[in-house]
């Protein structure tokens, strides 16, 4: 499946905030580890700029290198298990928004793909990983309303779902625009707009801390103003 260098074992499925992983014993064969690759902002590192190289760059990306994956996220020419996404990998056939919202949907494809699918593929062999089973689209925007993603039909393919598009405006105001989403949701702006972005932006938290932190220093900052001294 994957052999990650960085914590010396394979990977068996992916948590919620860590890979669960397979260390290596005596009766697992050592063979040569690939370190994940990470790319951030527009200009990647040595290690991502030779994987681009070598990869098939896709023609939908236009101008920007992005690499070119099949319709389970995977990189041609790799049996399988070199996997890209986020807006510097690109599904073949495919025009995907270059946006948060579809790299958290692949992510929560793969995740699944890990835990449900590859988990029973031994990695010590020099056969090519099979392509996953069906997947439920993560189509829920905020992690409490889940029941949303089983409007949409599992398929094996990745299936992105338009959400809307949320943003803040400062000044306690907002715009929610609905009109092309696919769960029926409203466009509206001032108030409403705005707890509903501070709303998912609540749920996505990934510790209580953080979640019993955030409200607070929202209340903080409406009653007491934004403090912005210096020390």
């Amino acid at each position: 499946l994957l052999l990650c260098g960085l914590i010396h074992c394979h990977v068996r499925g992916v948590a919620r905030r860590r890979p669960r992983g397979q260390p290596h014993d005596a009766r697992t064969p050592q063979r040569r580890r690939h370190p994940p690759l990470r790319r951030d902002g527009v200009v990647g590192g040595p290690r991502a700029s030779q994987v681009r190289r070598a990869a098939r760059r896709a023609p939908e990306a236009g101008r920007f290198a992005a690499l070119l994956t099949d319709s389970s996220l995977r990189v041609p020419g790799t049996r399988g298990r070199v996997f890209a996404i986020g807006d510097c990998a690109c599904v073949e056939g495919a025009q995907l928004p270059p946006t948060a919202s579809v790299a958290e949907q692949q992510a929560a494809y793969l995740t699944h793909c890990f835990n449900q699918h590859y988990c029973a593929f031994d990695p010590s062999t020099d056969a090519d990983l099979p392509p996953p089973g069906p997947v439920r689209p993560a189509a829920s925007p905020v992690s409490l309303a889940f029941f949303l993603d089983y409007l949409f039909t599992p398929t094996p393919a990745f299936r992105y779902v338009e959400r809307g598009s949320l943003a803040s405006l400062g000044s306690r105001a907002g715009v929610m625009d609905g009109s092309k989403s696919e769960l029926a949701l409203p466009s509206v702006t001032g108030w409403a707009a705005i707890v509903a972005w501070r709303g998912a932006y609540w749920t996505k938290q990934l510790s209580w801390s953080n979640m019993l932190l955030i409200p607070m220093f929202w209340f903080k900052s409406a009653v007491l103003g934004r403090d912005i001294s210096r020390f």
